[in-house]
């Protein structure tokens, strides 16, 4: 036994049980509790998983959405929109995303429009580096670029090959006595 003390005296003698004794009504009192307890276990479980399964597709739902954009976008789509579901975090992101899809498309259709243009003019600069203003006949540098090319295709075939050069005498009269834009005329007149 032990003895309880009280206010510094002994009351009473406890003797250990190794199972306590109980009425039988704290006998049903505890097994009600055990019940109540695996009633709301087994009902928390069986409402946990459909609350779980639409929160969770609430918020995996945008997030599965702004990943296929994502991918649309690596696939070379760049003008992407996802639906924007909410004002929360998810929401701001899809709005964001939604912002820079379409910053991001719009740049690459200037950059597009821009590298055309560019190659437009290059490819312009490239024939007026090689033709003569006045008379759009090729220049000497077209000659360069291309006589050995053409001496080596007739040797290759046996073709003949024939080289000319044209030079109006006294050109420089006409200029001095008739204006440089008559000489003009006459060099366009002598290319056709």
């Amino acid at each position: 036994t032990r003895p309880i003390v009280s206010g510094g005296r002994q009351v009473a003698l406890a003797v250990p049980l190794a199972r306590p004794a109980l009425s039988t009504l704290e006998e049903e009192y505890l097994s009600a509790m055990r019940s109540a307890w695996i009633l709301a276990l087994a009902l928390a479980l069986v409402l946990a998983i459909p609350v779980g399964v639409v929160l969770g597709s609430r918020f995996t739902a945008p997030v599965l959405e702004l990943t296929s954009a994502i991918r649309g976008m690596h696939g070379g789509e760049l003008r992407q929109t996802v639906a924007v579901h909410s004002g929360d975090e998810l929401g701001q992101l899809s709005s964001a995303f939604n912002a820079m899809s379409e910053d991001l498309a719009e740049a690459y259709q200037q950059l597009e429009s821009s590298r055309g243009r560019l190659q437009e003019q290059a490819a312009l600069m490239e024939d007026l580096s090689r033709r003569d203003a006045l008379t759009e006949l090729l220049n000497r540098r077209a000659f360069d670029e291309r006589v050995d090319q053409i001496f080596k295709q007739a040797l290759r075939y046996e073709h003949p090959l024939t080289l000319a050069m044209v030079d109006v005498d006294h050109f420089k009269k006409v200029n001095d006595t008739f204006s440089h834009a008559t000489g003009d005329v006459v060099l366009r007149e002598v290319a056709d």
